[in-house]
């Protein structure tokens, strides 16, 4: 390699340094001056560059093509490329040009870059399989749907599955018995990893089951998961097929394997944050560590996350409450993509051994592989603001939606771009029966 080469040029293929070599002959020079801040003019990351313009011809006479044929001059095609106007441009002011054709031929794999493609697919493959291994096998549900509910082209490009938090202290999280004190609807596209969360309130007044009607929450505790995604379906005119739920304990365990989250706390916050953890700690044993009582960000451990996720009594009431744990959830997603590959491991062991899913092993693994490209795009919660009221009905403090119908159509746009959806038959049943008996 010759020293007037720049250090920029030093990662050149086989093809670059036989088009070098071509270029000293062709203007009798070195080429590039070392220090010049001068290029080679075929360097790889041209290649792609949309400046690149076809050729408009020469002043005369023909020119080779690859081949052997003779091409008229001005005569383009698809496997010759010359610089740009804005381009370096070789002594006497002629095009420096090459044959594509003839490069596709020559490529060969760049050696220093085609290593880091393979290691980083070894260990995605890797920490993929490893993962599985850690992973539960899936509990099958068999949740129903609306009739007429059809399911969109706009919701099948996304991946939708129903997250469930419960506080549950036998750890049989796939039972019921168990009231969700966090319900949410996860949706995942398929092609960008966008991540939209819609949370349903709790106290939300539902059909839950066979026409009873009372607090969302409950139909979890009155069936399990499966009768928890059913209730979601024919409320909402939903097609979800898959839940993972995840006890508190679990949660805190995983946020503690990935070292812990970073939230924005104020006093008020605080000092109920504090307050939640010392009742942990009397009730189950968790450590009794108090974050500082102090407006800011504050890094906080897994227990003291799950405390701030169940912090009801400032302004905004259970609202603000599931506000808190989407932010929880975007925390953790913000910390998972920044963590090591050993310590999303242990953080993926870690929360296979806290949660109950319907997803197979396979599923799972192909979720965790997607990881990386995982960004969370919106979330909010249902009833929306403007399409709810809290009031007491049958006797019991919930959350009304005004109407359901018109909840439904909210959320359809926000989760899936639908604009305009024609709610089911039976959902507006659903509705309708809301509305009348409040």
């Amino acid at each position: 390699m010759s020293d007037h080469m720049n250090k920029e040029n030093f990662f050149l293929d086989e093809d670059d340094l036989r088009d070098y070599e071509e270029y000293k002959k062709s203007h009798g020079g070195p080429g590039p001056r070392e220090g010049s801040g001068e290029r080679l003019p075929y360097i790889e990351d041209r290649d792609d560059d949309p400046a690149w313009s076809r050729p408009a011809g020469r002043d005369a006479g023909q020119e080779k093509a690859p081949g052997g044929e003779r091409r008229s001059a001005g005569q383009s095609g698809p496997d010759v490329m010359e610089i740009p106007s804005g381009g370096k441009r070789a002594s006497g002011g002629r095009s420096v040009r090459r044959s594509t054709a003839k490069r596709r031929r020559r490529k060969r794999p760049h050696p220093v870059r085609n290593f880091f493609l393979v290691l980083i697919l070894v260990l995605a493959l890797g920490i993929g399989a490893m993962a599985a291994m850690f992973l539960p096998s899936g509990k099958t549900i068999s949740p129903s749907f609306n009739s007429g509910a059809g399911e969109s082209m706009s919701q099948k490009a996304w991946t939708t599955i129903a997250l469930f938090g419960v506080d549950s202290r036998e750890q049989n999280l796939g039972e019921g018995n168990n009231r969700s004190d966090a319900i949410l609807i996860c949706a995942v596209h398929k092609l960008t990893g966008k991540i939209r969360l819609v949370s349903l309130y709790r106290d939300t007044f539902l059909d839950v089951g066979g026409g009873t009607y009372t607090k969302a929450n409950a139909a979890y505790a009155y069936g399990g998961p499966g009768q928890a995604v059913t209730m979601l379906n024919t409320n909402l005119d939903l097609h979800i097929r898959d839940y993972v739920t995840v006890g508190f304990e679990g949660l805190a365990d995983t946020i503690d394997a990935l070292g812990g989250v970073d939230l924005d706390l104020d006093s008020e916050e605080a000092g109920y944050l504090n307050q939640y953890v010392e009742d942990m700690h009397a009730e189950i044993g968790t450590p009794d560590d108090k974050v500082e009582v102090a407006d800011g960000r504050q890094h906080v451990t897994g227990i003291q996350a799950v405390a701030y996720c169940r912090i009801r009594y400032t302004a905004g009431d259970d609202y603000r409450r599931t506000e808190r744990q989407r932010e929880v959830m975007k925390a953790v997603l913000a910390q998972a993509r920044k963590s090591s590959p050993v310590r999303l491991l242990k953080a993926a062991k870690t929360f296979s051994e806290g949660i109950s899913t319907s997803l197979s092993k396979p599923e799972m693994t192909a979720l965790l592989l997607k990881a990386p490209l995982y960004s969370l795009d919106e979330t909010s919660g249902l009833p929306a603001k403007e399409l709810r009221t809290a009031d007491m009905i049958q006797g019991q403090s919930c959350v009304i939606p005004l109407t359901l119908a018109e909840n439904a159509r909210w959320l359809h746009e926000h989760l899936y771009d639908e604009e305009g959806y024609t709610v089911s038959p039976a959902l507006q049943e659903r509705s309708d029966y809301i509305q009348s008996v409040y």
